[in-house]
């Protein structure tokens, strides 16, 4: 995929909130994260105005995590940029991403658990998340996972914090030409990836809700507004 085909997928301010993440008081809290790039898929990736999809993604009990904006759903790859001239560095923008990340991971995980029966075997794949982080000398590429057998909205089943995980897939030297184009292929290839197979992992996710969980939900949501009526 050329990187010119990135215009096809839009860019949206990132979830700021750190509430769907474990918190552990004995630690500094991570920044919150604030992307220079942040890539999801718009709402016509995933389907049709007006169709059962759409009416499981305005339900309630998708996180508005889920969705950063009207235009960016499911992000999976988030990019920050630092500039020396002001001080900034790769350490504060590896900080600032791995906050990020985790909230994509936890995104996807929140919709995949409401679709997975008990019966389906979680993939710690189907969940990660990509970022960049880069200044006018390097650029490193980062994966982010959840640790299997955890619960990527606060705890495990054991009362445990969740555990999130993040590591550096390469670094490259911005001044040397094979690396600059290694990069360009890279970051290509997770868009391309994200598009491929996160997406169809997404709109399987959504359908299985649709037919499942939407007309209980509905019927749930009707009975609270009718028991809220009826104390007015």
């Amino acid at each position: 995929m050329n990187l010119k085909n990135w215009s096809s997928l839009p860019e949206a301010v990132p979830p700021s909130s750190v509430n769907a993440l474990p918190r552990n008081t004995e630690y500094k809290a991570l920044p919150e994260p604030n992307p220079d790039i942040h890539y999801g898929y718009a709402e016509s990736h995933i389907g049709r105005k007006g169709s059962l999809i759409m009416d499981v993604m305005d339900n309630d009990r998708l996180e508005d995590y889920s969705r950063p904006s009207p235009s960016n759903c499911w992000p999976f790859l988030v990019a920050r940029l630092k500039s020396r001239s002001n001080l900034g560095s790769l350490w504060h923008a590896e900080n600032q991403n791995a906050t990020a990340g985790a909230l994509c991971v936890t995104a996807v995980e929140h919709l995949l658990s409401l679709a997975r029966t008990q019966l389906e075997e979680r993939r710690i794949t189907d969940s990660i998340a990509f970022s960049c982080t880069a200044n006018s000398r390097v650029a490193q590429i980062w994966v982010h996972w959840r640790e299997d057998g955890r619960d990527g909205c606060g705890a495990s089943d054991d009362g445990d914090p969740a555990w999130f995980s993040s590591g550096e897939l390469k670094l490259y030297d911005l001044h040397d030409r094979q690396h600059i184009m290694d990069l360009q292929k890279s970051l290509a290839n997770i868009v391309a990836w994200g598009i491929s197979e996160r997406l169809p992992l997404t709109r399987e996710a959504l359908n299985s809700l649709a037919a499942r969980a939407l007309p209980i939900w509905l019927e749930e949501d009707r009975e609270q507004r009718d028991g809220l009526s009826s104390l007015i």
